[in-house]
């Protein structure tokens, strides 16, 4: 039976420091060394996540004693919502494809703040794909993102009845 290493490697700055006190392993095998403390203030559920204990055999990825959080998200879900957590530059996301795998991660971690920022970011880009938006608001019980996206599937459709209109009879 042939089993497969998957490489890891570890995230890039500021999630590379070695005042990291905990490594968050992603299921794309990226290694974000984080503080505990800015995870525990923005979310409850990391809260109780980081008071449990930690198993800490983790030379293999390259920060020993430093216990290690195995998470089911991908690294490009959980970066631009680490960013948003931590005080360096906020992440520049335009595309639906973008917000909503972080959006994700902040509702399931209980994020309140970054909730509220995602979600402002995914109704500004509402018009790229209305019904995606509604659907994801309706998925999450997130009355609002549903509203905004109805509104742009209208202000959508309206548009593209106009398009049909050749000339108006006198």
């Amino acid at each position: 039976m042939l089993t497969q290493h998957t490489t890891t490697r570890d995230a890039g700055h500021p999630f590379d420091q070695h005042s990291a006190d905990i490594t968050l392993h992603t299921s794309d095998s990226v290694c974000f060394h984080v503080h505990s403390q800015i995870l525990s203030q923005a979310s409850p559920v990391f809260a109780t996540i980081l008071s449990l204990p930690q198993p800490a055999d983790n030379t293999h990825l390259g920060s020993p004693g430093r216990p290690v959080v195995h998470l089911a998200e991908d690294s490009n879900a959980l970066e631009p919502l680490l960013r948003i957590c931590y005080p360096v530059h906020k992440p520049v996301l335009q595309h639906l494809d973008e917000i909503q795998p972080a959006l994700e991660t902040a509702i399931k971690f209980d994020m309140k703040w970054p909730t509220e920022e995602l979600i402002g970011r995914f109704l500004t880009c509402a018009a790229q794909d209305p019904f995606r938006v509604w659907a994801f608001g309706c998925r999450h019980g997130l009355e609002h993102v549903a509203r905004g996206g109805a509104e742009a599937l209208r202000v959508s459709l309206l548009e593209e009845e106009r398009k049909n209109i050749v000339f108006l009879p006198t």
